[in-house]
Formats: structure tokens, sequence, C-alpha cells
């Protein structure tokens, strides 16, 4: 990846829209140069930004309105656009991507803003825009680029004071970013698939012997059984062991299987007593059902002898229902032909009563007939002459109202010419007072104005105060961490001085101790020569005398020292030497390194009030302590805090007045227009309202009915008149048919009735005949037959018969009942039921408890056969199980980093390879850098492991010392420069490894100044020989040297319209 063109508008400190083409310098390196706050690493952000969503520190992450520019309005929409280059397929093609943070912006209607949300578009090297969506946008960059916001940070820009992250990374840290580089994810994808494989068989292990739990829970040990206690005793231990114990499992199999042997001949013994009981207990049952069988045929014969006994009595009240049955269906059965008299009879009177009717009503209506005739052509002459009138009143009437109708136009033109000359005027009122109220307006905005002329002043010198207070605060801020660490290390001295004193006094304590004893030797080692080897006459080895009148005599001391003794207080006194030399080291550097700082200390805090009280003047700081330092910025910060929000409102109302005043005066020319059209009009709009009411005076002097009412009134009554005559006419028209229909249908119903007469009553002869014939034939008099039918229903003859029928099947069977239980009988004695129900039970009790006795016993060796065959089984599978997780566990543990002394997983031991690689290419350059002294490795293989994975730390060897130590005791500027190295090694091992990733360029903010000339010279000379190849490489640094050595430049610059960037080219 490498970057083209940048392009920045409303984006942190750059205001207007600024363009930087990363393809003018003529060399791949180039210095970023600026004041402080000028915008620097505000190109940083916007490159990062625009990749990834985020601005590039890592410790300060803006990503929304914090990224708006503080330097031009909000109606200025802000974005950050970068064109780069990826090579893709050995092509080169250019993509651009450009995002707009979430900001805001002012309202499309009304006053006020809202917040727009963050956006993000990808143009294709075919010109194609890649998505709208934001989130898949982000990804396709990340796969274009291949490589994540933190990596891109840690291999292709070295933020500001963050340049010691991947350097002091932990290893697990560094595991992650890693495995996205070097594709080293598979290693862990095995180590999981060994723990999920470990974990089911772990699971299939606990299954099982739960399993074998549960079909334990099954086994019915018999209380009886000459081992149940040592059974029970066995299965209960099985049951408490978490898993199942191979020999414990043996044992209980052994056990059940001489518990089957038992079981299988007590089972017999109790099928074999069953058996007996059932044959007893059939035998007696037998008994017993016989007897019952008796007893209750002896109990029926009674019962059917005294219901035959009941039902005799009643055979004359049924010989009484058989007779009366007989008369009822007899004359039920000459009913119809009653009946069918009875209608003739009646038939023939209605006919005889109508003849006598229509006789007597047939006059009436020919005399009503005629009086209707001579009614009904008096209304047809009286309608006529209506007829006529109203057609003359018409005419008259059609004639007037035509005359009402121009009359009434005229009248409703009228009005609407006054309406519209009403409001003609009403209009041109309202734009004199328009215009009067916008030059009214226009006077109060320009006052107010003129009020507020200084607040887009007071607001730029409140944004300067409030940068400079920023500075300030930053200043303050690094004081108080500088005071904090001097306290710290003031605090370390301490207790090093007072290390030192107890290790100078413990010295001086036993360099005495030491001392005696061993004076106290050497004297004891003279006494023994002079007891064991002085004689009289010889020479004595010390002084030489012939005479030896008083040798030394040995003391009692001589027994408790030793040489042994002498040597340990002189390794003693060497070790607490050497201690106190290395505390009187590290006290004197940690005093001169604490004065240092102290120095450093003053001089900041004299800075900070020297600017302070610039800013200050009124002020009297020339011996303020820190506390009313801070105390002061504290106010400050207040009051600008306090005084902020009225400045911008002030300025954002003189923009909203300013703009409102040249609206105004566009308004005020087209309100002076409105009046002149409008006066134009109201003269228009009277001259016609005079015309139309001269008009409508003639059309009155015209009309001869005073309104259209009362001519509308004159026809209405004039045709009520003829639609009442012609309603009359029909009326009597009417009356006259209905007259002659009712005579007609009279005349016709009395012929219909003289017709029928003979007829009807040839009928009646004949079926009262044959009524009479029937009465004849069943000996049934008239009267008789009527009586019987009034009293009875004809359902009461099926009910009858029914009564009679049952009455006749119950004496059959009771009869068939006495024959039979006779039979039964036979003439046996009656039983004694009750001696042979006691047997009988007796019998059953027996056999179930024999019954009982047998299914416990199939129970029993049901159980024990059913949970022998299930774990039996079951143990050869735990077997199989166990071996297979034994051989997981052990490799998943050693590959996981599990195992004791030895935490470093596969994949680290893996990434140690691209590390050994990293720090070789690293290596190169940091020792250049530091000229010899440093070079980065890895922690040992043997203390990777120890404790925790450590497989991926790092140390540092120093060449000087021979001795290895941690990367976090480096300097400021050692940790730069092996930040640095090892930025540009993961560089080198990234294009050789991955030909999906291409990184061709590097920014590093700050951190030369840390260095010093020698290493800074180092440091550019390795960069340049870097930058002779195609990788581009970007310095931002206040380091005035690096200007001198680095010949194509970006200056950045600030002034009161934001930011702004220049290439300086050599």
């Amino acid at each position: 990846m490498r970057p083209v063109r940048l392009t920045m508008q409303a984006f942190g400190s750059y205001g207007q829209r600024t363009a930087i083409d990363f393809t003018e310098p003529r060399q791949q390196l180039f210095l970023i140069s600026g004041d402080t706050g000028a915008g620097k690493t505000t190109i940083f952000d916007a490159i990062v930004f625009a990749l990834y969503g985020e601005a590039s520190s890592e410790s300060n992450k803006k990503d929304g309105a914090e990224l708006q520019s503080q330097f031009c309005g909000y109606a200025t929409t802000p974005f950050a656009e970068l064109s780069f280059r990826e090579w893709n397929g050995g092509i080169e093609e250019e993509y651009t991507v450009r995002r707009t943070p979430r900001h805001l912006r002012p309202l499309k209607k009304g006053s006020g803003f809202t917040e727009e949300k963050e956006s993000v578009s990808l143009t294709l090297p075919d010109g194609r825009e890649y998505s709208q969506n934001t989130r898949e946008t982000d990804r396709k960059l990340i796969e274009i680029i291949g490589l994540t916001k933190p990596q891109f940070m840690q291999l292709s820009m070295i933020a500001q004071g963050e340049f010691m992250e991947l350097l002091r990374a932990r290893s697990e840290d560094k595991k992650l970013i890693f495995r996205k580089l070097f594709r080293t994810g598979m290693y862990q994808s095995v180590v999981e698939e060994l723990a999920n494989r470990r974990r089911e068989g772990l699971a299939a292990l606990t299954e099982l012997a739960n399993r074998c739990v549960e079909e334990l829970a099954q086994l019915v040990i018999p209380e009886d059984y000459a081992h149940a206690a040592a059974l029970s005793e066995q299965k209960n231990r099985v049951q408490r062991s978490e898993r199942l114990n191979v020999a414990e499992m043996e044992e209980l199999l052994s056990q059940l299987r001489e518990e089957k042997l038992w079981l299988s001949e007590e089972r017999l013994r109790a099928d074999a007593a069953e058996q007996s009981a059932a044959e007893r207990r059939d035998r007696t049952r037998d008994s017993l059902t016989r007897a019952e069988a008796l007893l209750s045929a002896y109990t029926k014969l009674q019962q059917a002898e005294q219901e035959l006994s009941a039902h005799s009595v009643r055979e004359a009240e049924f010989a009484e229902k058989t007779e009366r049955m007989r008369e009822l269906r007899q004359a039920y059965e000459l009913l119809p032909l009653s009946e069918r008299a009875e209608d003739a009879a009646r038939e023939l009177q209605e006919s005889t009563a109508g003849i006598a009717a229509e006789e007597g009503a047939l006059p009436l209506l020919r005399e009503e007939t005629e009086v209707r005739s001579r009614e009904e052509r008096t209304m047809q002459a009286t309608a006529a002459e209506r007829g006529e009138a109203y057609t003359k009143c018409r005419e008259s009437v059609l004639q007037e109202l035509e005359r009402i109708r121009r009359r009434q136009a005229a009248e409703a033109e009228r009005i609407e010419r006054e309406r519209s000359r009403d409001e003609a005027a009403k209009q041109a009122a309202a734009a004199k007072a328009a215009l009067q109220h916008s030059s009214e307006q226009e006077r109060k905005l320009r006052e107010e104005a003129e009020q507020l002329s200084d607040a887009e002043l007071r607001l730029e010198r409140w944004q300067r105060s409030r940068e400079s207070l920023g500075e300030l605060e930053a200043e303050e801020q690094a004081l108080r961490s500088l005071f904090q660490i001097c306290e710290e290390g003031k605090a370390r001295l301490t207790e090093l001085q007072r290390q030192y004193a107890a290790a100078r006094t413990a010295f001086f304590s036993a360099s005495k101790e030491q001392l005696a004893v061993q004076t106290a030797f050497l004297d004891e080692q003279a006494g023994f020569l002079a007891r064991e080897k002085l004689r009289e006459g010889q020479p004595c080895p010390v002084c030489g005398a012939l005479e030896h009148p008083q040798p030394a005599q040995l003391s009692a001391r001589h027994e408790e020292v030793s040489r042994e003794k002498v040597a340990a207080l002189t390794e003693r006194c060497s070790t607490l030497r050497s201690r106190q030399e290395t505390l009187a080291k590290e006290t004197g550097a940690l005093g001169e390194l604490t004065r240092e700082r102290e120095t450093q200390l003053l001089e900041r805090e004299a800075r900070l009030r020297e600017r302070l009280q610039r800013l200050f003047p009124e002020e009297s700081l020339a011996e303020a302590a820190f506390p009313v330092l801070s105390a002061l910025l504290g106010r400050e910060r207040d009051r600008l805090r306090e005084s902020g929000a009225k400045i911008q409102a002030d300025a954002v109302r003189l923009r909203q007045i300013q703009e409102t005043l040249s609206h105004m005066e566009e308004q005020r020319g087209r309100l002076s227009e409105t009046v002149e059209r409008t006066a134009e009009r109201l003269r228009h709009k009277e001259t016609a309202l005079t015309e139309t009411e001269t008009r409508l005076t003639s059309l009155r002097e015209q009309t001869v009915f005073p309104t259209e009412e009362a001519a509308r009134q004159a026809h209405d009554s004039a045709l009520r008149a003829k639609k009442q005559a012609e309603a009359r006419c029909q009326d009597a028209r009417r009356r006259l048919d209905e007259s002659r229909a009712e005579q007609e249908r009279c005349e016709t119903r009395l012929r219909q009735y003289r017709e029928r007469l003979p007829r009807q009553q040839e009928v009646l002869d004949m079926r009262r005949e044959a009524y009479l014939a029937g009465l004849s034939r069943i000996r049934m008099t008239e009267e008789r037959q009527r009586e019987l039918c009034r009293r009875y229903e004809e359902a009461d003859i099926e009910r009858l018969r029914q009564e009679i029928t049952e009455h006749k099947e119950l004496l059959l069977s009771v009869r068939t009942r006495i024959s039979a239980c006779r039979e039964t009988i036979a003439g046996q004695p009656r039983p004694d039921a009750e001696e042979l129900s006691e047997a009988a039970m007796e019998a059953e009790h027996d056999l179930i408890a024999r019954k009982r006795e047998a299914e416990a016993r199939r129970a029993a060796l049901r159980s024990a056969e059913q949970v022998y065959s299930v774990l039996l089984p079951r143990m050869e599978t735990r077997e199989k199980l166990l071996r297979e997780y034994t051989r997981l566990d052990s490799l998943y543990n050693r590959l996981a980093g599990k195992v004791s002394g030895s935490r470093m997983d596969i994949e680290t031991f893996v990434q140690r390879y691209y590390l050994r690689r990293i720090l070789h290419a690293a290596n190169r350059r940091f020792l250049e850098m530091s000229g010899g002294q440093f070079e980065l490795r890895m922690t040992g293989e043997e203390q990777a492991g120890e404790g925790k994975n450590r497989g991926l730390d790092l140390m540092v060897y120093s060449t000087v010392t021979g001795r290895e130590r941690e990367v976090r005791t480096l300097s400021g500027g050692e940790s730069f420069m092996a930040a640095l190295a090892l930025a540009l090694g993961m560089g080198d091992q990234i294009q050789q490894s991955s030909a999906a990733i291409h990184l061709d360029m590097m920014f590093i903010d700050e951190g030369f100044g840390s260095l010093d000339e020698r290493s800074r010279d180092q440091a550019v000379r390795v960069l340049k020989r870097m930058a002779g190849g195609s990788k581009l490489i970007g310095i931002i640094s206040h380091v005035t040297e690096l200007k001198q050595e680095i010949d194509d430049q970006l200056l950045v610059t600030k002034t009161d319209d934001g930011s702004h960037a220049v290439w300086r080219i050599s």
C-alpha cells in the first residue's frame, strides 16, 4: 500500500480544502516540519481515518465530531480523502476512499443544528463505487490492505508516544498480531480441535460412568441372600467413586455371577411351590362355584313362584282391556266414512248460504256503478279547464323568470366586485404595513449587528486563548507527571540510602568479627607450634632463642576457632562488601538521576511560570509554587468555559443577522413593487363596480314580480290546481272501474253456487248411506261410535295391545324360569356356601404369597442378569475410551502449553521462527543505530515456558556488559531505536512471507528528539538506505538538524483560518 494523494476539508486543524500529493517529493524520505499544534499529526490522523474510521492514536481515539474543524463554519462538510496504490496480481491499481466523520450541520429548515452520521465511499480502480454500506466498505478496505488498524499502526505508522507498544507488548498480544500477519491460526485451530476432542472424550467417560452407576441403581439384592451385605457394600463403593475403578468393577461382576446362580436355584423352587398352590386353589374354587350355582337356583325358583302368583290375580283386568281394544279398533275403522259425510253436509250448507248473500248484494252494486259513471264525466270537464289555465300562466312566469335571472346575475356581479375591491384595498394596506414592518426590523437588526460587531474577533481571541490554555494544560500535566516521578525517585533514593547504611554497618561488623577470629586463629596456631615443636637447646622458629622459659599455653577457645570458620567469615565479608559496593553504585546513579530530574522539574516549572506570567501579567508569579500555578490554570479554564458559550452564541447570532440583512434588502424591493401593484389594481376594481351598479338599476325597473319566489308561487299555484283536477278525474275513473268489477264478480259467484248445488246434495246422500251401512255391519250405534272416538285416542289401541302382549310374555317367562330352576336342583340338598368360601379364600391367599415370592425371585434374577449383561461390555468400552482420552490429554497439554514448566504453546513455538527472522532483520538496523551496543533477543526456550507463556517476550543484549536485560530498562532514545528497528524488521518479514501485503510506506511521528547526535545520524542513515528502494518514509520532528539532513520537506503552518501544508522540494 502506497499513498498517492491526501485531501482534507474541515478536518481537525485544516479548515479549508487542503490537498497533499505524495508523488511530488523527488526522494523517498521526506520531513514533515512545523510548530507545535500546526497540524502535522493531523495528516497521519487523516490517512488512518480515511482507511479505518479512527484517528492514528490508540491512546486518544478520535472518530466523531471531535474531528470536525473549528476553523470554518458548520455548513462546510468535513472529510478526508485518500488515494493509494496497491498491487493486485502483479498490477498496481489505484483506489480512492473518502470518509466523512460524524459532524454537525445547520438545519435545512429553520435555525439550529443537527448531527450527521459518518459515511464512507470506496472507488475501485475501474471507477465503480464499491458499496453504500459502511461496514462492508470497511471490511473491503482491510481485505485490500491486508492489515487491521492496530497492525497497520504497528507496521506502517509509529504514532507519537506509542512506538513502545509492540516492543513491550506481552507474548499473548504479539501472538494475536503475528497470527494475522503470518497466518499461524491453523496451529491454534489444532489446539482448539484437540481441546474439543479431549472434552468430548472426558464427557464420554463421565457419561459412561454415570450410565453404569444408573444401571447399578436398578440392581435388586434379596435380603435373604447369604452374601447380600458384601454385594451391597461393593455396589455402594462403585457408586461413590468419581471414575469407574477397574478392580472394584471386576469384584462386583464376580459377586454378581454368584448371585445369579443362587437366584436361578431359588427361582426353580419358588416356581414349583407356586404351581402346587395354583392347583389347590383351582379345586376349591370349582367346588365353591358349583355350590353358588345351586344356591342361586333355589333363590330364583322361590322368586319365580311369587311372581306367578301375583300375575294370576290380574287375569280379569286384562280380559276387559282386550274387549275394549276390539271396540276401539272397529270404531276408528268407521271414522273416515263419518268425517267424509260431515264434510259433504258442510259444503252443501255453505253453497246455499252463498246464493242468498249474492242475490241480496247484486241490485245495490248496479245502482252504485251508475252513480260513479256520472261523477267521472263531470271530473273530466273540470280537468280540461284547469289545463288551459296552467298553460297560459306558465308562459307568463317563464318570461318573468328570465328577467329575474339577469337581475340576480347583475347583483351577484356587483357583490363579487365589491368583495374584490375590498380585497384589493386590504392587500394594498397589508403591503404598506409589511414594508413599514420590514424597515423597522432591518433597523433593529442593524442596531443588534452593531452591538455584536466584535463577536468574530472575540471568538478568535477566545479560540487562541483556549489553544494556549490547552498547551499550558499539557505542559502542566507533563510537569505533574515529572513531579510524581521525582517523588518516587526520592523515595527510592531514601530506601537505597537506608539499605546502603545497613549494608555498611553489617560489613563493618562482619569485618571486625572476621579480623578478631582470624587474629585469634593465628595466635592459637602460633601457640600450638610453640607447644608442640619447642625443645630446650633448639632455636625457636619465631625468635631464634635457645631457652624457652614460658612457652605459650593453648586456651579453651582454640577448640572453637577453626580454619573453616575463618574462611566462612571471610566469604561473608566479601559478600557484604560486594553488596555495599553495588548499593553505593545504585545510590550514586539514582542520586544523579534524581538531581537531573529535579533540575529538569525546576526548568519546566520556571518555563510554565514564565508563560503564565505573560498570560496573566497582573499576577505576581515570581515565587508562586506549582499548586498556585495549577489553581491559576484551573480558574482560567473555568473562565474560558463560562465565557466560551456566550462568545460562540454571539458569533453565531452575528452570522445569522448578516445573512438575514442581506435577504431583507431584496425583500424591501419586492415589497415596494407589491405596494404599487395593489394600488393600481384597486383603481380598476372601483371602475368595474360602478358599471355593474348602473346595469342593475335598469333591470329592476323592467321586473313585474317583486321577486323570483313570487313568480314561482304563481306558477306552482296554477300547476297544483291542474294536478288536483287531474287527480280527482283519475280517482272517479278508478272508483267506477272498481264498481263495475265488483258487480261482475258478484254475478260470477252467484252463477257458480247455483251450478254446484245439485252435485253436492248427491255426494252427501251417497256418503251418508255408506257410513250407516258400516255401523250396521259391526252392530254399533252411531252414538256409541262417536262416544268411543271422543273418549279415546287412536294411540290408545296400540297402548292396550302392548300391555296385553307384555302381560302374556311375562307369564311365559316366569313359567320357563320355574321349569329351569327345578331342572338345575334335580333333587339336590341346599349346600353350606360359607364353609366353601373360607376354604377358597385360604387357597387364594396361599397362591398370592407363592406368586409374590416367585416373582420376586424372577425380578431379582432379571435385574442381576440385566446389570451384568450391560456392565460387562461397558467396561470394555471404558478401556478403549480411557486409552483415547489419555492420548488426547497428553497431546493437548503439550501443544496448548499446559504442562508445568513448559507453558509455551505450539503456535507461539511456530511464531518464534518468524520472530527470529524479524529480529535478524531488525538487529542489522538496531546495531547500526546504537553503534554496535545493543541487539534484540527472544527469551530463551528454557525460560519461555516457566510460569506463563513468555515465548515472544523480548530482551535486549548489551555488547558492552555481555548481559541480557528487560527491554523496559531501555532509555527513551534507545527504546525509539529498538521500536523503529523492530517495525522495519517486521516490514521486511511480511514482504517476504506474504505476497498479499505490500507495505511501501512508513510514517514516524516524533521520537528523534530523544536521540543524541550520533544515534540520530545513524537512524537517519538507515532510513535513507531504506528509502533508496521503493518504500516511502515520512518523519515528523522538531529537531533542527533533521531539516538540514533531509532535503524534501512538507512545511505545515497554522494561521487564523487553520492549517496549511506546502511542499519544499530540493
